[in-house]
């Protein structure tokens, strides 16, 4: 047999060695990982919810977002403080963007209405997790469109399996008003 080919065909015997290594300890870590940080069960609730009391926001300039069942009014300026120190915390450029496009807004009037379907889809998941951080953290006014007043509690619950994230209820009829995918397992 040519010496050449005899090389090659133990290098290729190799990498295939080499590989089947490395898938299986691929395999081993993610098995383990999953062994010590079980997933929940799909559709379990990881805390109970809580009922949070809102509190009144001031009349400074507001953003309005207009979602099919409510309005979510919040203060620009604690909005774009959340998504400074979001950006600030985790350097993404999503959030700047995001800041940029609400001041453009901004400028042509003293408050801004978004519908969440007229957003231009870039800036989708980065309002809907800031948004979700305001409402944990009770910085918003909520009216719920069908049932023509502001609420002034909310329900919260975290959910997840392989995708987990929040729920926001009103607890007056259990109807879901928003919700954000936060982490993907």
């Amino acid at each position: 047999m040519n010496k050449g080919f005899s090389k090659k065909i133990t290098a290729f015997f190799v990498a295939i060695v080499l590989i089947i290594f490395i898938l299986m300890f691929s395999l081993y870590i993610v098995t383990n990982y999953l062994h010590n940080n079980p997933a929940p069960e799909f559709g379990k609730v990881l805390d109970e919810p809580q009922i949070i009391t809102l509190v009144p926001i001031n009349n400074a300039k507001t953003i309005t977002l207009e979602t099919d069942s409510v309005l979510i009014i919040f203060e620009l300026e604690e909005f774009k403080t959340s998504l400074k120190v979001f950006q600030q915390r985790y350097n993404t450029k999503d959030n700047q963007a995001l800041i940029v496009y609400i001041d453009k807004q901004i400028s042509i009037n003293d408050d801004l209405t978004i519908k969440m379907h007229d957003l231009p889809q870039e800036y989708e998941q980065t309002l809907e997790r800031r948004v979700a951080d305001l409402l944990e953290d009770k910085k918003v006014k909520i009216y719920d469109k069908k049932l023509k007043k502001y609420l002034n509690k909310i329900k919260i619950e975290e959910f997840g399996t392989v995708i987990g994230g929040r729920k926001f209820i009103n607890p007056q009829n259990d109807s879901v008003f928003w919700t954000t995918f936060d982490w993907i397992a």
